[in-house]
């Protein structure tokens, strides 16, 4: 039901939908799974006459919702099914006893009609060791050091190297 919501949403053409490529309908696919197994997956559908046009989901942890995709149908775009569904959606969620909900990625501003509180995440990326991933790490080290400056390097860390803190 959401993939076909997905390839009808205005993400699909830009590349964003889970179903933009296999890769992503793959990853999607390992994410869900995963999470519906150890219970941690929320999915809400709104659907009209029986037809998908919205969905949200994502991964509760404790008292906390962490959004991770949602979606509506372009066709449907005039009626705001997506906030609809949200709307919902979260007085499910304060029904439930969540305290908190956290959205997916950077703050975008349709989010500022929902809360004015944002907290900032860390973003790791890692390489692997083939040509073009080195060749990726340091196209994305040049473009933020002309973006940010000196205070904010990326910084090339070999995973084997990094051992854990002792007491931890």
């Amino acid at each position: 039901l959401i993939l076909s919501i997905e390839e009808k949403s205005w993400k699909h053409k830009n590349g964003t939908a889970m179903t933009s490529t296999e890769k992503q309908r793959a990853f999607y696919r390992t994410l869900c799974k995963g999470a519906f197994d150890k219970g941690r997956l929320r999915l809400s559908i709104l659907t009209l006459n029986n037809e998908p046009i919205a969905f949200e989901m994502g991964l509760l942890k404790d008292n906390k919702y962490y959004s991770v995709h949602g979606s509506y149908d372009e066709k449907f775009k005039k009626e705001n099914p997506g906030a609809m569904l949200l709307a919902k959606f979260i007085e499910d969620l304060i029904r439930d006893g969540i305290k908190e909900f956290d959205f997916f990625g950077e703050p975008f501003e349709w989010e500022r009609n929902w809360t004015d509180q944002f907290r900032w995440h860390a973003s790791l990326a890692i390489y692997n060791n083939t040509l073009k991933a080195k060749l990726l790490f340091w196209y994305h080290a040049a473009r933020k050091k002309l973006k940010h400056g000196e205070q904010d390097r990326l910084v090339l860390r070999n995973p084997r190297d990094i051992r854990p803190e002792p007491g931890r």
